[in-house]
């Protein structure tokens, strides 16, 4: 397609003219069906609204304007109709096909963040003013300049046993990360201090997840004890918390894979391993609960029992 020369004045209104006399038929057939659909839309929203008067001077120009601009960006994306060069194609330096448009985007300079916010790739925070914008899924968010920093660990606002060697990790000397659904302490990489051979030996693992109280014991402490999820980044660990309905829900200790139980009541717990049914039992008596599946104890066979007859099938054996 040649290029026009548009510092020719005459050139430049010929070459208009032409190409408003080719597409006068297609022209027409854009702006009436844009013009009906914006029509309609705007009577929709009317009697989504309750408006009962007919279209207003200002609502039937809107819907114009719409149509008109649907019929530019039509045009605009022809190169030729009926036999005519459309002049804004065949434009060197405008031309939508043009090299020099190209280069034009290309060269667009980033508009900066003016608030902070999460970047878009890594979700790591980016200060106001410190990276650029971008429209994802229709919403404006923040990017890094450049490649993305490396991920930084979230720091540990208060001390906790470290999910990785049971040791305890005093505050902002470790690093926090969620996992199923609960925030788990950690030391930092190859920070994990060695820690000494647990002096009981007690082993969870085979232990049915459930609530425990020590059998025939002077204590009304109960226990509640859990195993990670098969599969799961925690499985093969055991965990053990307050297990009274109204307590503390503090976490007393952890069993690691492989490695014996490190944590509190290390007493309570060598007396439920020596007869855990029994010890399941004692905390159905306690508080009036199955202490495998939580439900109520009503039967009277059951109450007496301390546990429901189809949880107690899971000691058979």
């Amino acid at each position: 397609m040649a290029a026009l020369n548009y510092s020719d004045a005459e050139a430049m209104a010929e070459a208009t003219m032409a190409w408003r006399d080719a597409t006068a038929d297609v022209r027409k057939a854009i702006f009436e069906a844009e013009y009906e659909k914006a029509y309609k839309a705007i009577e929709a929203d009317r009697k989504k609204r309750g408006v009962k008067q007919g279209m207003t001077h200002t609502q039937t120009e809107k819907a114009r304007r719409q149509a008109k601009a649907k019929v530019t960006a039509a045009l605009y994306k022809m190169k030729a109709h009926n036999g005519v060069s459309n002049p804004v194609a065949a434009d060197p330096v405008w031309g939508h096909d043009s090299e020099a448009a190209e280069e034009q985007k290309a060269a667009k300079a980033p508009t900066p963040n003016k608030y902070a916010g999460a970047c878009a790739d890594c979700g790591q925070w980016v200060e106001a003013n410190a990276g650029t914008i971008t429209k994802r899924n229709g919403k404006w968010a923040s990017l890094h300049i450049g490649e993305c920093p490396k991920a930084q660990p979230r720091p540990n606002s208060y001390a906790g046993q470290c999910g990785t060697c049971g040791g305890e990790v005093q505050p902002k000397e470790g690093r926090i990360e969620k996992a199923d659904g609960r925030w788990v302490t950690f030391h930092l990489d190859g920070q994990c201090p060695e820690q000494p051979e647990a002096p009981t030996g007690l082993d969870l693992s085979g232990l049915v997840p459930g609530y425990y109280a020590v059998p025939n014991g002077d204590t009304r402490l109960k226990l509640a004890i859990s195993h990670g999820k098969k599969g799961g980044k925690w499985e093969g660990y055991s965990f053990v918390k307050d297990g009274a309905e109204y307590g503390s829900q503090e976490r007393y200790g952890m069993q690691r894979p492989g490695q014996p139980y490190r944590g509190k009541v290390q007493d309570a717990l060598e007396a439920i391993l020596e007869d855990p049914k029994a010890a399941m039992v004692a905390y159905g008596k306690l508080v009036g609960r199955c202490g495998a599946c939580g439900a109520i104890l009503e039967d009277e066979n059951s109450v007496a029992a301390g546990i429901g007859p189809i949880c107690a099938q899971k000691w058979e054996g």
